[in-house]
């Protein structure tokens, strides 16, 4: 019986961090899915990383609770889009490509955008905190799945 036991413990460590992977890659898709979009930059940019999967690069610890996931995004206007935001912005200077000019279509032109400020007000989106709570049966069955699985025959 005590040889077992090593065996039975290796195996539920597994088939945790497999159920880690399954929670990680659902709610990754399901911030993508909730994820507001413009130009698709912010919703593709949304990834994950498990002790099994470090797809970014960010090293992934082991908390007191065990193994953690991690879903995020980089791109800098995320927390704004996901928290709100009202206040005011500072635009550089950039470039603009028109097509349209006083409702006409026109041959592309790119116009020059002076620096300027604006006031911005947008409403939170939770697009990353969302799937978390409303996924929450759907993890735990993932994860009772991958024991079950672990488990099988070994008694």
């Amino acid at each position: 019986l005590d040889t077992n036991v090593p065996v039975a413990n290796r195996a539920i460590e597994v088939a945790l961090k497999r159920a880690l992977d399954r929670i990680a890659i659902r709610w990754q898709a399901e911030a993508r899915r909730l994820a507001p979009v413009d130009t698709g930059r912010l919703r593709a940019s949304i990834a994950f990383s498990t002790p099994n999967q470090p797809a970014l690069g960010t090293g992934v610890q082991e908390l007191n609770q065990g193994p953690t996931a991690i879903v995020r995004t980089n791109v800098q206007y995320a927390l704004a889009v996901h928290e709100g935001f009202d206040g005011v912005v500072n635009v550089k200077e950039h470039t603009r490509e028109i097509r349209t000019a006083f409702g006409r279509v026109i041959a592309p032109k790119r116009i020059r955008v002076k620096a300027h400020s604006r006031h911005m007000t947008r409403t939170a989106s939770k697009f990353i905190e969302t799937p978390g709570r409303q996924l929450q049966p759907t993890f735990r069955g993932i994860v009772t799945d991958e024991l079950q699985k672990a488990t099988r025959g070994r008694s």
